[in-house]
C-alpha cells in the first residue's frame, strides 16, 4: 500500500460514487423497522450511514456513522471467524458447512448430515453461537466470554468501537 499499490487506486473518485450512491438511497423513506426485533423496532429509520474499510486501510465514512446501532445478522461472519480463529477449520467444518446455501437467511434447514449448511444463515449462526459458548475458551465465565467476543469484533473493526 505505501508503494502506491493500492486495492482502489483512484480511492477519492471511488468515494464520490460511494457519496453519490449514498445520496441516491438516503431518499428511499420506504418500509420500517422489522417490529418482531425490539431493538430494530426501537431504531430511528431516519438515521443512515456508511462505512467501508479496504484491505489496505483505505477508509471512508458518510453519514450517521457515530451512531451506534444493533448489528443483528451482520455478526455472522464475525462470529464464525472468532470460532476458526480459536478452533481451527477442522473442528469448525465438523459442525458447520461452508456451501452456499441459496437459503434465507431465516431459514432453518440442514445438510443429509444434519449440519447445517452454511454459517451465514440462522442455523449456521445459531451453530457457531453454540460453538463460541461451549467449544472456544469453555473455561471463561460469560462476563469474559463477552469480553472475547467484544475484543475480536473491536479488533475485526480496525481497533473502533463496536
Amino acid at each position: 500500500a505505501f508503494k502506491g499499490q493500492l486495492v482502489i487506486p483512484e480511492f477519492e473518485t471511488f468515494c464520490k460514487d460511494i457519496t453519490e450512491i449514498y445520496n441516491k438511497c438516503k431518499t428511499n423513506t420506504s418500509g420500517s423497522p422489522a417490529g418482531y426485533i425490539p431493538q430494530l423496532a426501537r431504531g430511528d429509520p431516519g438515521k443512515w450511514g456508511v462505512s467501508l474499510c479496504t484491505i489496505d486501510g483505505q477508509r471512508f465514512s458518510i453519514g450517521d456513522v457515530e451512531e451506534p446501532f444493533t448489528i443483528q445478522s451482520t455478526s455472522k461472519p464475525f462470529t464464525y471467524a472468532l470460532c476458526l480463529d480459536h478452533l481451527g477449520e477442522d473442528t469448525v467444518q465438523e459442525f458447520i458447512g461452508r456451501e452456499p446455501s441459496g437459503r434465507g437467511f431465516n431459514d432453518i434447514a440442514l445438510d443429509r448430515n444434519g449440519l447445517p449448511h452454511n454459517p451465514m444463515v440462522n442455523s449456521g449462526a445459531i451453530m457457531s453461537a453454540a460453538l463460541l459458548l461451549y467449544k472456544v475458551k469453555p473455561e471463561l465465565c460469560t462476563s469474559d466470554k463477552f469480553e472475547l467476543v467484544n475484543n475480536f469484533f473491536t479488533r475485526m473493526a480496525g481497533g473502533f468501537k463496536v
